[in-house]
Formats: structure tokens, sequence, C-alpha cells
């Protein structure tokens, strides 16, 4: 997991009176961007979204909070455009763009400097702002797929509810692997396994869903790190060291190029995992009914390069599985917005992921 300052709150702002800047400071949530209304005085790129016509001044979060656009222009003007010679247009579009660009250097750094190619892959974007931008960065990583959930401002909290209940324990019995003492290694891990029976129990799992996980940390004397390889009790009851040490040999060739054959094998710590594993969720799926979406409105928007058009809005609770629309355009979620540049289009599915791919329909 990589994080970076770059998001809705992200303030925009001047080094040295001349480079333009964004991040990694941020206005929060309180007082939050200008356009919130709540005493912010630096702008963010929610505000510099809203003046490109990206947001709708009047559905921020379903209509529950209307962002206040002059305010956002003020700011933006005194901050950034006038010190910087810049039209107010040219200011909000610059804003974005450098902010999209330390994004997708987050994403080359988890992708590309890992030896993956993100061209086999398709983006998912989720969060408040994650739709607004994520297209751009698939275009920055020559990605051609992306996907958004149908309530991409919930999908962490939904995760939250969904994962497995989990308890991580660790017991520490530094000693040479051929030489270790099995008794002593067997009643360690049978105490952390009713720790981890004890754990879950608390936690109310039911028997019939409880999982352990075993696994020991290991290492070449005189190393000071260690791989972590799953175990089973049996294997250190029944004194099985011996397929363990190859098992590492062979781990640490993979990991490192190289194994130590005549080197002495530690164990240095030993792990149980208990989990609580959750009742699959059915997520509802609809009918097709196909066709081309019908916008409920229309609104000036900046599009990438400066250039601008009246684009159409869809409302996202209006669509339907198979509907499908083309970019330029904007589908407001209750709780984000979904930005389609030009070449690209969207169909949604039968579970109301909005699949966007670069070429029209």
């Amino acid at each position: 997991l990589v994080t970076i300052g770059a998001g809705g709150g992200s303030i925009a702002w001047l080094e040295r009176g001349e480079k333009l800047r964004v991040g990694p400071r941020s206005a929060g949530s309180v007082p939050g961007p200008a356009c919130y209304g709540q005493g912010g005085e630096a702008a963010t790129v929610t505000d510099c979204n809203l003046i490109a016509g990206r947001l709708n001044p009047g559905y921020f979060l379903a209509g529950a909070r209307r962002l206040d656009t002059g305010r956002a222009r003020t700011v933006l003007r005194e901050r950034i455009a006038d010190p910087l010679g810049l039209t107010l247009e040219a200011a909000a579009l610059g804003v974005i763009a450098i902010s999209e660009a330390q994004m997708a250097d987050a994403m080359r750094l988890v992708s590309v400097d890992r030896g993956i190619d993100p061209r086999d892959f398709t983006l998912v974007a989720f969060g408040g702002a994650g739709p607004l931008h994520a297209i751009a960065l698939a275009e920055a990583l020559s990605m051609r797929r992306v996907l958004i959930p149908p309530a991409p401002g919930n999908l962490s909290a939904t995760g939250l509810i969904l994962a497995d209940i989990r308890h991580d324990l660790v017991r520490t019995i530094v000693s040479d692997l051929a030489g270790a003492e099995r008794d002593r290694l067997v009643a360690v891990l049978g105490e952390l396994q009713l720790d981890a029976e004890a754990a879950l129990a608390v936690e109310r799992v039911a028997p019939d869903r409880r999982v352990l996980l075993y696994s020991a940390d290991l290492r070449y004397q005189g190393q000071n790190y260690e791989l972590n390889l799953p175990i089973t009790p049996d294997l250190l009851a029944e004194d099985r060291t011996a397929a363990l040490a190859e098992r590492f040999h062979e781990q640490h060739r993979i990991a490192y190029g190289y194994h130590l054959a005549s080197r002495p094998i530690q164990i240095v710590n030993l792990r149980v995992t208990a989990l609580g594993v959750m009742p699959p969720i059915v997520w509802p799926r609809q009918s097709h009914s196909g066709g081309t979406a019908e916008p409920s409105e229309r609104r000036h928007v900046l599009l990438p390069g400066g250039t601008a058009a009246e684009v159409p809005i869809y409302r996202f609770v209006t669509m339907r599985p198979g509907q499908r629309l083309s970019g330029p355009a904007l589908v407001e979620y209750p709780g984000s917005t979904l930005f389609v540049p030009p070449d690209w289009s969207v169909e949604f599915d039968d579970m109301l992921n909005a699949r966007a791919e670069r070429g029209a329909i």
C-alpha cells in the first residue's frame, strides 16, 4: 500500500512565489476546501474540479451540501492564477494536472518499478475523488480499462464490513532449526493455538467459521532478516525439520537468487494467524436493458488540453445494466463523480459497475 499527499483536499501553493505545487498539505474535511464554506482559505483540488465544471455544486453528496463556486474562484484567483499570470481556467487545469501526475507516479512505483506492466490490468477507482481522476491516470500508464464500483465512496467501508476477523499471534523462540528442542516448539505452538481460539471466542466467531494458520520465521545464522514459511503442528511434532530446511533454502533462492546449503538455519518466531471467516454476501444482479443512456442535463466543462464543451451529465441512480455512454461525459453518483474524457466509453454491467474502455462505442 502506497499513499501520497494528493487528493481532493490537497492544497495548491506557490513555492518561492513562482512554482506551482500541490500537496502534501491538505485542507482535510475541516475547514476543508474553500468551496465548503467552512473557513478554508486555500485552493484545493476539489475547488479546481468545481471551477472546471466537473463537480456539480448542487449535487455534492447527493445535494446534502452545496458548494460555493464563487468562493473557490476567488481563492484560486488570488492565491494561484493572478500571481502566475494565468487565467482562472488554466490555473484550475494546472492544479488538476499536477495532482494527477503525482498519483500516476505512485502507481508506477507499485507497478512498473516492481516489474509489472500496468497495461495488462484494469484500474479500479474508488473513494469520493477517485473516479474524477481515474481515466486520466489510466491514460498516463497506457491502461485501456477502468472499473468504477457502484458505490465508490463507500467501497472501503464495505470492505471493512466484509473482511474476515483476524488476530496475529507471535512468540519469539530463537534456536538452531537442526538442534531445536522439539517438545518446546510444540508446546509454544500449542499455547499460541489456545490464545488464538480464545481471541476468536471473544469475537463470537462460531467454531465452524474458525481457521488457524501456522507459520515460522526462519533465517540463516548471522542474517538480520527472516523469511516466513507456512508450517503445520505435525511438522514440528514429528521432527520433520529437515523438510522445512529444504523449503527455506528454496524460498531463499527464489527471493534472493541464492541459498547457502551449508549455513545453519535458525528459527526465530512461531506464528499463528486466527481467522474468523465471514459469510459471503451475494451482490444483487439486474437484467440488462441495454441501449444508450440518456443524460439528465448538460454542463460547461473544461476538458484536458484546455478546451471546453457542453457535456452530457448522467445520474447514476437512473442508470441500468447494459446502458452505454461516450465521453466527454460526467456520471454523478450520490457520493462521487466519474469524469469520462473524450475517446473513452462506459458500459454498466449487471451489478452496475461502470466499465470504462478506451475507444468510442
